[in-house]
């Protein structure tokens, strides 16, 4: 990574050296042979041509590192989704007894960052979140908190509900849509329909039609699965494609690193069901360099 930056920095100052001296001075033009039998080249020419050329390397590696370091160069902390598209979010998140006190804490913080990312409102993206393992708790309804900075202060004060251990997911599948996905509990008609399912462990009830019924009900279902998890259940249980939909982490402590391909994915969701464009506030200072005239 810090190799990668340095040749960024590097180039980027090459190419501001080649215009600071491309600058008109008044002299003879200067030409330049491109070999033997070929017409000569003005030397400010070539230099356009080397300018051009290193602005748009800088640009490729730019967006290379883009896809290999979204949240620190693309995505950094703080950029949001900024839409105007509805989206009722279900977090399903498992507290087992695998679930640790730093586990805990690492969910609560990755749940932040998501939150942070949207505009929350009764007119934009509204967020519920019910936790279970051997019982499922609903800690809060999808209309619960209307405002960024309650659901927020909501999740910091999240409890370790603790419980057996995860073999439960199947089971809560299939409450979660008569618990949360209901007009009475916030639901509205003309939202995308989301679920976020964060799990540790593997399930030992069915997890196929539970998953298939929220599926062909209009969920979009996201899987995240933490340390020993069962891959291919999160498969089974995510919306196609796989790629956009699964995400797994061998630790909690990880969960920071999918903040931004997850953020990504969820906005597009969103906008999908309202053909609502995203716009991303994520435009890098190097690029502004690079197309200013």
């Amino acid at each position: 990574m810090d190799h990668l930056l340095m040749v960024l920095v590097l180039l980027w100052s090459s190419g501001l050296q080649a215009e600071d001296k491309h600058q008109p001075t008044g002299k003879k033009r200067e030409y330049i042979s491109s070999g033997l039998g070929t017409p000569l080249i003005p030397q400010e020419e070539l230099e356009d041509v080397t300018r051009t050329s290193i602005s748009v390397l800088v640009l490729l590696l730019y967006l290379i590192s883009c896809v290999l370091y979204p949240t620190i160069l693309c995505f950094p902390p703080g950029s949001q989704c900024e839409s105007t598209a509805k989206a009722d979010i279900v977090l399903l998140v498992c507290e087992s007894r695998n679930t640790t006190s730093e586990d805990h804490e690492n969910i609560k913080s990755f749940l932040t960052q998501i939150v942070n990312n949207f505009n929350i409102g009764p007119d934009k993206v509204q967020i519920g979140l019910l936790q279970y393992s051997d019982r499922s708790v609903t800690q809060w309804d999808l209309n619960a908190h209307q405002t960024k900075q309650s659901l927020l202060e909501a999740i910091a004060n999240l409890p370790q509900e603790g419980g057996d251990y995860d073999y439960y997911t199947g089971i809560a599948l299939s409450h979660i849509q008569s618990v949360l996905f209901q007009p009475n509990m916030g639901m509205r008609s003309d939202s995308q329909k989301i679920l976020i399912l964060i799990t540790d462990g593997e399930s030992r009830y069915d997890v196929s039609l539970p998953s298939q019924h929220l599926r062909d009900s209009g969920i979009e279902i996201y899987t995240i699965g933490v340390k020993n998890v069962n891959e291919a259940q999160l498969r089974t249980i995510a919306s196609d494609p796989d790629e956009i939909h699964m995400f797994s982490v061998i630790d909690s402590s990880f969960l920071l690193d999918i903040v931004a391909n997850l953020t990504i994915n969820l906005c597009n969701s969103a906008n999908s069901y309202s053909s609502v464009e995203a716009r991303w506030l994520c435009f890098p200072p190097i690029m502004l360099r690079l197309t200013r005239r």
